[in-house]
């Protein structure tokens, strides 16, 4: 076998490995806009297989649990593609929405505010973190009504 044969049959499966990551994202992103989640989820974890460290899938099968409402899974997913990719603005916001819904404002303050540092003319995250850091200053009060 020569070089080249060598070269090409050691290269050949990660490259087609590419290509099936990318259709079962593009077959998990259909599904998800049909708003059919069984198969988005199922072809985001194919994806995983074959892409352990896709920091993109595990933030799109958090924003798949996020539709449905299933906050801790979404939670997951985010700070999972978060550990793999801690610049990814998107994750650090839309962690912050799933801690705001959660009514965790403090934590979601810190996900908006990194989001923004990564993404300085973000105006959504800016206005969500106003919104969190209102909501977290009147839970306070009402925690503590005598301090006002």
């Amino acid at each position: 076998m020569s070089q080249i044969d060598e070269m090409y049959n050691d290269k050949l499966p990660g490259y087609l490995n590419r290509y099936v990551a990318d259709a079962h994202s593009s077959l998990a992103t259909a599904f998800t806009e049909q708003e059919r989640f069984d198969n988005a989820i199922r072809h985001y974890r194919e994806v995983l297989k074959i892409l352990p460290d896709s920091d993109d899938a595990y933030y799109n099968l958090g924003n798949v649990f996020f539709k449905q409402d299933k906050l801790d899974e979404a939670i997951k997913h985010y700070i999972k593609a978060l550990d793999l990719n801690p610049s990814h603005p998107e994750a650090h916001y839309n962690l912050g929405n799933s801690l705001f819904q959660q009514e965790k404002f403090e934590e979601a303050i810190i996900h908006y505010s990194k989001a923004i540092e990564l993404k300085p003319d973000w105006q959504q995250a800016r206005s969500n973190l106003r919104l969190a850091q209102n909501r977290k200053s009147q839970k306070e009060k009402v925690k503590s009504p005598w301090l006002r």
